[in-house]
């Protein structure tokens, strides 16, 4: 990727970069593999890092460009990869001294909690101050503890939020707006009920405990590796069946599994995989993580499908895949994407519409005779957010959530 100390397409696209993404974006992602694996740097020209920053659309990677900050010419990228690394440094250490604050009170009371993402990310990055967070998520097996783990949470400052948008956490605020989400389930259901019976089986177990992470000094618990990495996914997945996700969650699932060196942990994770049926997107996020991003190969493989790693240059759904990356910004927000349909005609449209009704009234839903309700205060809420939140039309929205299940289809999920 070297023309003397300068970045160069023509070199690139010999290095098997053959795709849809433009120059800047495969500039980008030469500098973020050479933050995270520790690989050389290649300028790029004041054209190509101008572009960076008119299509960053909140990606929330740029801090990870601070340690080439002398090398960057132009001089609004230079502000804004210093506005990032100093901001998310900031977000950084907040929500690590709260991390850590409300995990003591937790463990004083006897409540076993373990940190998902946040800290335990941040301390998987060569500086953990660049990654940065918004939120703290935490989780605790014991549903009997949840009561109790509320009290604590409240009298710790945090009150509870009126309006709780997801059925799987409850979510807190506090006058500095910081925000926890108390996880009593992994992630927000799917559209299946065997898959979502399979994972509430896997992390309600009580044959596994947790590990710990050390962060500036301090030890937190975290999910088991297998377990951890399986939650990661899921998570990711959940982004991408909605609005998308962006390239932050893919060097978290990076810096994630450079420093898993259990293989137990790998053989385990695949087998999670397989019984949730979600095998074909780890591989593929997996596959764009060694392409573009630099993961090693050797350890990429421990925890691909046989023979996916070897057939990497010519599987176009890796491409496919990275355009969507960067097409979502950071979670799909205002791109006219909402959900992605598992089956791209009318009955998948009207399936996935009801699934989404039963997510908005998840206590209400229960009631069959008052569906029809139902369906209508979710039109009315769909309808009112594409015009305030989303500014788009149904129309649109559809046309893409059709265009993506068929990339869905290709992945080979579910």
């Amino acid at each position: 990727m070297e023309q003397g100390n300068v970045y160069s397409r023509e070199k690139t696209e010999k290095g098997a970069m053959t795709t849809g993404l433009r120059d800047d974006e495969i500039w980008l992602c030469s500098a973020l593999k050479a933050s995270i694996n520790g690989s050389e740097f290649s300028k790029a020209d004041e054209t190509v890092e101008r572009e960076v920053l008119k299509n960053d659309k909140g990606r929330g990677v740029l801090a990870l460009l601070y340690p080439f900050f002398d090398d960057i010419s132009d001089l609004g990228l230079k502000k804004a990869v210093e506005y990032s690394a100093k901001n998310n440094a900031v977000s950084c250490y907040r929500l690590f001294q709260n991390t850590r604050y409300i995990l003591e009170k937790l463990e004083a009371e006897g409540i076993d909690c373990a940190v998902l993402k946040g800290v335990d990310l941040a301390s998987r990055y060569p500086v953990p101050e660049y990654r940065g967070f918004a939120d703290i998520d935490l989780f605790i097996r014991d549903r009997e503890q949840i009561d109790n783990a509320v009290r604590i949470i409240e009298n710790c400052g945090f009150e509870k939020e009126k309006e709780q948008s997801s059925i799987h956490h409850i979510a807190f605020l506090n006058q500095e707006r910081i925000e926890i989400e108390l996880h009593t389930d992994m992630v927000r259901p799917f559209d299946s009920e065997a898959v979502n019976s399979r994972i509430a089986d896997i992390y309600k177990s009580t044959d596994y405990s947790f590990f710990e992470r050390e962060l500036f000094g301090v030890r937190f618990k975290v999910l088991p590796d297998s377990l951890n990495g399986f939650y990661l996914l899921l998570h990711t997945l959940q982004h991408f069946l909605a609005a998308g996700f962006g390239l932050r969650l893919l060097l978290d699932w990076m810096a994630f599994w450079n420093g898993v060196g259990d293989d137990k942990a790998f053989t385990e994770f695949k087998a999670h995989c397989d019984s949730c049926k979600v095998r074909g997107f780890s591989d593929a996020i997996t596959g764009i993580c060694v392409k573009y991003l630099g993961m090693s190969p050797e350890r990429a493989e421990k925890i691909m499908s046989p023979g996916y790693l070897q057939a990497l240059d010519k599987n176009e759904v890796i491409d496919k895949l990275a355009r969507e990356v960067f097409d979502a910004g950071r979670f799909g927000e205002g791109t006219g994407r909402l959900v992605n349909l598992r089956n791209p005609s009318i009955f998948g449209l009207i399936k996935e519409f009801h699934h989404q009704t039963r997510i908005n009234y998840p206590k209400a839903s229960r009631i069959f005779l008052i569906w029809p309700i139902l369906w209508i205060g979710s039109l009315i809420r769909f309808m009112k957010n594409n015009k305030t939140v989303r500014h788009t039309g149904a129309k649109e929205i559809i046309g893409n959530a059709k265009k993506r299940s068929r990339l869905t289809k290709e992945i080979g999920l579910w």
